[in-house]
């Protein structure tokens, strides 16, 4: 969540993936996917400079945006949660289980 997310909320700067270079970021790589050959050859550019600027990460979020890559980020990671809460379903009934349900939701709702 770190291209969408509120600074305030997230507490990392947001598009700071994109100026690590971090291609394990679903949401890069689901966006990746989905560009064209022009926009995938335009932001790996924008990923190979020796340095990238502010200007260069609000073009990539924006080029992520135009994709449906948050979305599918979402998704994938709801269904993660979904099996995670089935498999604590088998765990003992108390505030530990409790709190593991709590933290799968914060972790869900934090970027948004």
């Amino acid at each position: 969540m770190d291209i969408f997310g509120n600074q305030a909320t997230f507490g990392k700067v947001i598009g700071s993936d994109i100026m690590e270079r971090k291609l394990g970021n679903i949401v890069i790589l689901k966006a990746l996917k989905e560009f064209s050959f022009t926009d995938k050859k335009s932001f790996l550019r924008i990923l190979k400079k020796d340095e990238i600027s502010k200007k260069d990460v609000k073009k990539g979020i924006a080029m992520i945006n135009r994709t449906d890559s948050k979305k599918s980020a979402n998704l994938l990671a709801k269904s993660f949660l979904d099996k995670a809460k089935k498999e604590l379903k088998g765990l003992p009934d108390n505030k530990w289980r409790g709190l593991l349900f709590e933290i799968g939701d914060f972790a869900m709702g934090r970027g948004k």
